[in-house]
């Protein structure tokens, strides 16, 4: 494991630049293996000061899978295989998410839009609505389920993942 966090950090020098957060942290991880800190703690520090919930999970069956001495090559490819899966999901969610929160903000800038379209299209189209008490009325009344709508939609789509 301590030779793939060197391979790691050569192999990915091609893909980013020395600056960029990946690459320093393997700097890092690399130079105090050469102090001799165990991987295990190296990857748990990792995960804590990443705050990145499959760093942590992998640190731990990590550290569990080489204290028990069970087979660490099959344990470490199933619970990559978790790991990439629960990636997966996520971004299909996201994904289908993305689509929804297009539609949301269509269904909200279009009623506006023809308001402001009848407005100049038909300028006394509206005059009804806002020149009599019933009409402000309905149209106070028409702005407020607009508003509660549009705060009860934006609430549906904040889907945080743990």
């Amino acid at each position: 494991m301590e030779y793939a966090v060197r391979e790691a950090r050569k192999d990915l020098s091609h893909m980013y630049c020395e600056k960029d957060y990946i690459m320093q942290e393997l700097r890092e991880m690399e130079k105090r293996l050469e102090l001799r800190v165990s991987i295990e703690n190296l990857l748990s520090d990792l995960g804590d000061r990443s705050n990145v919930e499959e760093i942590k999970i992998f640190a731990e069956v990590f550290q569990t899978a080489r204290r028990s001495g069970g087979n660490l090559l099959r344990i470490m490819r199933q619970t990559t295989a978790g790991i990439s899966e629960k990636i997966e999901i996520q971004r299909e969610i996201q994904t289908m998410i993305a689509g929804k929160q297009l539609e949301m903000r269509c269904m909200t800038i279009v009623p506006l839009l023809i308001i402001v379209y009848l407005q100049f299209s038909s300028p006394g189209f509206l005059e009804p609505l806002y020149h009599n008490l019933t009409g402000q009325l309905i149209m106070t009344a028409a702005l407020i389920i607009y508003f509660v709508s549009y705060l009860l939609a934006r609430r549906i789509m904040r889907i945080e993942f743990s």
